[in-house]
């Protein structure tokens, strides 16, 4: 293995030991599997921050700097050079950029300081946020997609604070922050759009006007149909949001259509197994999990989106938006799981192909552009 993707993958495994070990040391006085509720400091949250922003500059560097640059991040600083138009939010970014002649490895770092203490701020802000919820995400490579996916990254945030508040008592002030968040969430990547749907969605679970066997029924439906679905959607949006009506053109019928479609559906393979360990486990913990029903709904969404991969590749960008949600639903399993083997069983698979999946994605990234990151 080269030396340099090597350096990266043991440097990254140096900082989630790190992140980890001082979380437990500070906040964790009690077993694995009743930890009690994190609320980062401030200072925590800069702090982190500022290790995976040193991280994203020592890999950057190691790659060669502006020179090294591949793949997404390549894409950007074309964008940004030639003044190409990106969504809003990412837009008003590279304009305050320019505006102060700020080069764009600098907008690559800021993005990952920026977006890593929005997200650790909707952590604390999360229920049920444990040490267990960390090390889920730090084993997965929703803090990578801060270093390479500008857009992504920053609706990724928006969106902790989108289910931080959704997962809340039903409240006016709360349904106006979600759909603030859910703004700013689409400002920035058109995976943001979804969730308004899920909005509703969650809206209708709550008051219990519709049920889980129903809503898996529609996944299946929108399976079968998804191609015609994405029809209406392109000549329903055109007019008023043309610019989902263009990435779902981009993405569904133009390049890249199927391309590693199935390597896609196979990362979703702890998502598939949290989704399924709910299910079976449903009659058991939805009169003690509170928002039990919610979080199954989200678990079952980001499930079927890995499984839409098959359909496109790019159907794997709106995963990322339920990792927080997901790894909290499992926790929240485990925890409750009073048979053991099923447990550690559980533990172990969904944490060991996550790993599997994140070094995979490491090295075959470094293969493809010869970029660390």
């Amino acid at each position: 293995m080269d030396v340099k993707i090597l350096s990266t993958i043991l440097l990254y495994f140096f900082v989630v030991v790190l992140i980890y070990s001082y979380t437990k040391m500070k906040y964790v006085n009690t077993t694995v599997f009743a930890y009690p509720l994190i609320r980062f400091s401030n200072f925590d949250i800069i702090l982190f921050s500022l290790i995976f922003t040193f991280y994203n500059i020592f890999c950057t560097n190691l790659s060669g700097g502006i020179n090294g640059l591949g793949g997404d991040r390549l894409n950007y600083f074309v964008s940004f050079v030639n003044h190409r138009v990106e969504m809003p939010g990412l837009e008003l970014i590279f304009n305050a950029a320019r505006f102060l002649h700020v080069d764009f490895l600098y907008v690559l770092y800021a993005t990952t300081f920026i977006c890593c203490t929005i997200t650790f701020y909707g952590l604390k802000k999360t229920k049920n946020f444990s040490l267990f919820v960390l090390f889920f995400l730090l084993v997965t490579d929703y803090f990578s997609l801060t270093f390479a996916q500008l857009k992504q990254c920053y609706t990724n945030a928006f969106c902790i604070l989108f289910f931080a508040n959704i997962l809340k008592e039903s409240s006016v002030q709360r349904d106006v922050a979600c759909v603030l968040y859910a703004l700013s969430a689409s400002l920035f990547h058109t995976t943001g759009f979804i969730l308004f749907p899920i909005f509703l969605a969650m809206k209708l679970i709550e008051k219990k006007v519709v049920s889980l066997r129903f809503i898996l029924f529609l996944m299946l439906l929108m399976l079968l149909f998804f191609k015609h679905i994405l029809i209406f959607l392109v000549s329903f949006s055109s007019s008023f949001i043309p610019v989902l009506s263009a990435k779902i053109i981009h993405y569904f019928f133009e390049e890249y259509t199927g391309y590693g479609s199935f390597l896609t559906f196979i990362k979703g393979i702890p998502f598939y197994f949290i989704t399924c360990y709910g299910l079976m486990k449903k009659n058991n913990f939805e009169k003690i999990i509170p928002y039990y029903h919610q979080y199954l709904f989200l678990s079952i969404i980001g499930s079927c989106l890995y499984l839409f991969s098959i359909v496109s590749y790019w159907m794997f960008r709106f995963t990322a938006l339920f990792y927080v949600p997901i790894g909290i639903f499992f926790y929240l399993l485990i925890r409750y799981e009073k048979n053991e083997v099923d447990r550690y069983f559980a533990i172990l698979f969904v944490l060991g192909t996550s790993i599997i999946v994140k070094l995979r994605h490491d090295i075959i990234y470094y293969i493809n552009y010869g970029a660390l990151i």
